[in-house]
């Protein structure tokens, strides 16, 4: 595992928290498997495009969203990321947090396999 991989990755955590599509973008591999366990079930999504707009859905329903904080971490051959969102919809406050093992390759993010909170109350 190379500090430039370990970068990259905390650069995705980054802004995934954030939610900065640029630079996702910039990090996702376009042929993105992504896979997800959340309180709706399970997830699965082929493409970076489709991840972003996932995202972008599921954000729309909250006034506004901050990050949270954000942190990766080599284990072996992968990455293991957290990012956390603060969010808010009128008067009520939810966080929801992402932790993910990212793999990296060719210097993008190839796969995330991920298991995340869903809003929760903050």
């Amino acid at each position: 595992m190379s500090e430039d991989e370990v970068a990259i990755a905390r650069k995705y955590a980054e802004a995934y928290a954030a939610f900065d599509r640029d630079v996702l973008r910039a990090v996702l591999a376009p042929d993105l498997r992504f896979r997800q366990v959340n309180p709706g079930g399970y997830l699965t999504l082929t493409g970076a495009e489709a991840y972003l707009d996932a995202t972008a859905d599921f954000l729309q329903g909250f006034a506004s969203h901050e990050p949270g904080g954000a942190r990766a971490e080599p284990i072996g051959d992968r990455i293991a990321t957290a990012s956390r969102l603060l969010l808010h919809a009128g008067a009520q406050a939810y966080v929801m947090e992402h932790q993910e093992f990212v793999t990296v390759a060719g210097g993008r993010i190839t796969a995330i396999d991920s298991v995340c909170t869903g809003a929760r109350p903050a």
